[in-house]
């Protein structure tokens, strides 16, 4: 997710860190479902909730009256998005989703209901299916059966050979998606363009990564990944290589005004898997892949019709080497089809096809952007609890965390109401939380990474500062 940056022009704000942002000069402003914007650029405002004990009377009637004008125009540009949307669908189903049902995993029947209630007293209804399975019918790709957390890649003692190919075949190479719970590395965003910067170059990426090593990583999810070029992914299955860690490349459309740049991007990850010096051991390293950062909700690729035709191509690709693929995106967005806005909370249109087309699901878990129901960093928790029933009972996949946060200082990443609770103290009990969290991450399958490791391209966000000084010392979640 780009970074949420409350007014880019305020000098103040920006004084001791313009060397960090300023290559986010370039970025674009795209409206977010949480009331602000997502892509950081000029000023922007926030829609802050006034809390009601603060509101009477006139103020009362000032207030409301341009929220409820305010709602009333949302509600009818929503209809008016989802009547394209549905006209959308219709022409894309008589094509792509008749294919994507035969290349794709079957939805698993629901065997059984449960009530959930979240910590606002608001009940949901969830229907819940069998295990999760992420084989791709035809393809053979699988999210690994080897079923020891002791022997297994990359939680066990399997290490990668530094040439060469481990000699057992990539399906008994990789743990079982049923042992990836807990927590599993760090996001780490790559957002220079420049090919040539040092952050691109193997030697800052191999020091980066054998400090999450340090720290108990096993894998690392890529961000941001504006170097489009080969190189960037060698590097970086170089570094993983030299510290045992598994890699999760993403396809990224970007920040800039050039949206077709992704198309390079993922030309090059192919290229790892054909023409690389590494394409041989590449699918020992790379765990799996995902094909976009937001995507429905930033509405890449011309809408969800195109994005779904060219996510299904993707998949059917990497499926070939044994990858899976998913999208690394917020599953409960209602106004994008995602996510029905029912209290059955089942999922849309478009995260129908999403899920007829991925095999894994990379989540992004945010109470931090969810002020709204998680005021406070102690509902961060029962809020993720609550999100992890839900993508188990609906999407029915394995599930990677592959994006959540707190900020550990104001000024960068706005949540628009409460920002008081941004802090260092609450950053420390948001991830204290998350690390001694394990019965839940067990019950759930459900694997996390901490986005990110350093504050360097997301201010605030990483656990360590710019000057490598950890906010959270010592920081080595135990093994769930």
């Amino acid at each position: 997710m780009p970074s949420h940056i409350l007014d880019f022009n305020n000098g103040a704000a920006w004084t001791s860190k313009e060397s960090l942002i300023d290559h986010y000069a370039e970025k674009s402003s795209t409206p977010s479902k949480y009331g602000i914007h997502k892509r950081p650029g000029a000023l922007r405002t926030a829609k802050a909730k006034e809390h009601p004990r603060r509101t009477s009377g006139l103020v009362a009637f000032v207030v409301l009256v341009p929220i409820f004008l305010g709602v009333l125009g949302q509600a009818l540009e929503k209809r008016s998005k989802e009547s394209k949307l549905d006209g959308d669908l219709n022409s894309f189903n008589a094509t792509s989703r008749m294919n994507a049902t035969a290349t794709s995993p079957t939805l698993a029947s629901p065997i059984n209901t449960f009530p959930l209630s979240s910590s606002h007293g608001t009940t949901h209804k969830f229907s819940f299916g069998g295990s999760p399975t992420s084989s791709a019918a035809g393809t053979g790709a699988t999210l690994s059966p080897s079923t020891s957390r002791t022997s297994c890649f990359p939680l066990g003692s399997a290490k990668l050979p530094s040439s060469g190919t481990p000699s057992i075949s990539r399906d008994d190479w990789w743990c079982d998606s049923d042992l990836m719970y807990g927590f599993m590395g760090w996001s780490y965003p790559l957002e220079s363009s420049d090919c040539s910067d040092l952050s691109n170059g193997y030697a800052k990426i191999n020091q980066d990564l054998a400090a999450m090593k340090a720290r108990g990583a096993s894998m690392v999810r890529i961000y941001a990944p504006e170097c489009r070029q080969l190189s960037v992914w060698e590097n970086l299955v170089k570094a993983c290589i030299q510290n045992n860690l598994g890699l999760i490349p993403m396809v990224w459309w970007g920040f800039s005004g050039n949206q077709n740049l992704w198309k390079t991007g993922q030309s090059n990850i192919y290229s790892l898997f054909t023409t690389s010096q590494y394409a041989s051991i590449a699918p020992y390293v790379v765990h799996s892949a995902s094909f976009g950062s937001e995507p429905i909700g930033d509405q890449v690729d011309g809408g969800a019709t195109q994005f779904v035709s060219d996510l299904q191509n993707f998949k059917a690709k990497m499926n070939g080497w044994g990858i899976s693929v998913g999208i690394s995106e917020d599953w409960d967005r209602t106004q994008d089809g995602m996510a029905m806005n029912t209290s059955s909370g089942a999922l849309g249109p478009v995260g129908l096809l999403v899920q007829a087309n991925t095999d894994i699901v990379h989540a992004h878990v945010m109470p931090y952007y969810h002020p709204d129901e998680t005021p406070y960093v102690t509902d961060a928790l029962p809020y993720t609890k609550s999100y992890l029933a839900w993508l188990q009972a609906n999407v029915q996949q394995p599930i990677l965390i592959t994006e959540t946060m707190w900020a550990s200082t104001m000024g960068f990443h706005a949540r628009g109401y409460m920002d008081e609770q941004i802090g260092m103290g609450s950053f420390q009990q948001y991830w204290k939380g998350f690390a001694a969290s394990c019965s839940m991450w067990k019950q759930y399958k459900a694997g996390w990474v901490f986005h990110t490791f350093q504050d360097t391209f997301e201010p605030g966000f990483g656990l360590l500062t710019i000057d490598n000084q950890p906010k959270i010392s010592p920081f080595k979640p135990t093994t769930c």
